[in-house]
């Protein structure tokens, strides 16, 4: 047993120069590679953050240079400077990583610099009037700590977290675990009477290994989180329409199938609702296409108030709007057709106060047939909405019956 604890002694004593080096050599190379992976980003809002990603790992850079130069710089100037810096540093991360959680809350972003600029003021007045290194380790630490907290428990508690945030987040915990030691000796020997000192060496190394670790996994994670990111908003072009955010044909049917092979399955009755907006292009004739462009993201959002959550709706084309509904009483089609037309009565346009627009509907509901497939209700709904179109429009046309709605 005193062997193995020898042994883990001898693996845990780490020079703390030479960590010093470690980790101001290795920032230096990330920067420069992360520099190079700017060469593959498209969009800008990722470039931005390639470039604080770089630029916050030259500041670390430098932040460790000035405490690896200790033995040649004024202890003031390599203590309170590189220190200075090395907060700022764990605040630009912190600010990071709360960017790509989308978490733009001015009070976090205070809280923060509340922290830094509080954590910058003692400690240099401490280290002026009291440079003691158990001090210095005790109050660092607790400054690291009280400014990563904050990101730390956003990444595990955020319930809209990925699970790579969340191990991401774990991985923080660890950091913040190994800042422990560093504030729980100093404090003992503070309050310990029997004038016993206790070994630092061994917190003090792992806290350094532990940095570098965070080093390499904070450059992966940024990284990985830019990827994660494009990966969304391909997906999001992949599958909803850009103009009324909402889905596409392609991410319609993905959904709509599975929805269909369950009703078909369980002998559930489905509708298929196929909308289209009258006279649309006199409103692009007479008003121009931009003004066409917000009446058809206005519908959308209508739509999407006046659908249940489970109900399927997608951008058909043009000014098509197609909605799928799973009935579990009669006429729910019917209502929301009905609905939306009242609803539309209402709406307002600052641009041409006295404007509105009006829609025709087509209806094709049953219980499906194994016989049956998904484009065969569209097909029929299709066939009820040119039949409310050629009727007259502004009207439901359910099976092939046409009703008004003034």
């Amino acid at each position: 047993m005193l062997e193995s604890m020898d042994l883990f002694n001898v693996i845990m004593r780490f020079d703390t120069h030479t960590m010093l080096g470690v980790l101001f050599w290795s920032n230096v190379f990330l920067a420069a590679i992360v520099f190079t992976f700017e060469t593959t980003i498209k969009t800008t809002q990722d470039k931005e953050y390639i470039h604080k990603a770089a630029l916050t790992r030259i500041t670390y850079a430098a932040a460790y240079l000035f405490l690896w130069l200790w033995e040649l710089l004024p202890g003031a100037v390599s203590f309170c400077l590189g220190y200075s810096i090395l907060f700022f540093c764990f605040y630009l991360d912190a600010c990071l990583m709360l960017s790509f959680l989308s978490v733009a809350e001015k009070r976090r972003q205070l809280v923060l610099k509340v922290m830094l600029v509080a954590g910058i003021v003692s400690f240099n007045l401490l280290e002026v009037f009291f440079s003691v290194e158990t001090l210095r380790a005790l109050v660092v630490s607790c400054i690291t700590m009280a400014i990563y907290c904050i990101p730390t428990i956003s990444f595990i508690t955020r319930k809209i977290n990925s699970r790579f945030k969340r191990v991401i987040g774990g991985f923080y915990i660890l950091f913040l675990v190994s800042l422990f030691p560093r504030i729980v000796i100093p404090i003992v020997e503070m309050f310990d009477s029997s004038g016993v000192t206790h070994d630092i060496a061994i917190a003090h190394s792992g806290f350094y290994l532990i940095l570098v670790i965070i080093t390499i996994c904070g450059i992966l994670s940024t990284l990985l989180f830019i990827k994660e990111r494009s990966d969304v908003m391909l997906e999001n072009m992949a599958l909803y329409d850009q103009l009324t955010q909402i889905p596409n044909r392609h991410g319609f049917f993905l959904s709509a199938n599975l929805l269909f092979l369950k009703c078909q399955r369980e002998r559930l009755e489905i509708s298929l609702l196929i909308t289209d907006i009258d006279y649309f292009k006199k409103v692009n004739d007479n008003y121009g296409h931009d003004f066409g462009d917000i009446v058809l993201r206005r519908f959308a959002v209508v739509i999407k108030e006046s659908i249940r959550q489970y109900d399927l709706i997608c951008r058909y084309g043009g000014e098509e709007f197609l909605m799928m509904l799973q009935c579990d009483k009669p006429g729910i089609a019917e209502n929301l057709a009905q609905r939306i037309m009242e609803r539309l009565k209402s709406e307002h346009f600052d641009e041409y106060p006295d404007f509105r627009f009006t829609i025709s509907v087509g209806i094709s509901t049953s219980i499906p047939n194994e016989d049956e497939s998904l484009d065969t209700y569209i097909k029929n709904a299709d066939a009820a909405l040119y039949e409310a179109k050629n009727s007259g429009r502004n009207k439901i046309c359910f099976c092939g019956a046409a009703k008004n709605v003034l």
